[in-house]
């Protein structure tokens, strides 16, 4: 008496392919193929597609005042905030460091993802 039939191995087979698919692209890295970063604001939200190739800087308006976020090679950052204790600065980059960066003195929140 088997375990298995012989048809079952193709179908075990098969279905470890496609888990091991699911698994290689749903952890690829966001830089390599780009993502949506959502800015809040005490003004509103926008959203923004951020390629790999892409450079650009956003002047973001806060209640102390003006937030830089910079767009390099594929990443996101706050390049400059207003606020006195600077922490969101060292947050780091999205999405290599970390997936949410928050100036809460200037009430700016950046998000990967939706």
């Amino acid at each position: 008496m088997y375990l298995f039939r012989k048809g079952d191995w193709f179908s075990i087979l098969a279905l470890a392919a496609v888990a091991a698919l699911l698994v290689f692209f749903s952890f690829a890295p966001l830089k390599d193929r780009g993502f949506t970063l959502t800015i809040e604001r005490s003004g509103g939200i926008e959203k923004y597609q951020v390629f790999p190739d892409e450079n650009r800087t956003f002047e973001v308006e806060g209640p102390l005042g003006t937030t830089l976020v910079r767009i390099q090679d594929g990443m996101a950052w706050i390049a400059y905030s207003p606020c006195p204790d600077k922490l969101c600065l060292a947050a780091g980059m999205i999405p290599e460091n970390t997936t949410i960066i928050v100036c809460e003195a200037n009430s700016v929140v950046l998000r990967a993802g939706e």
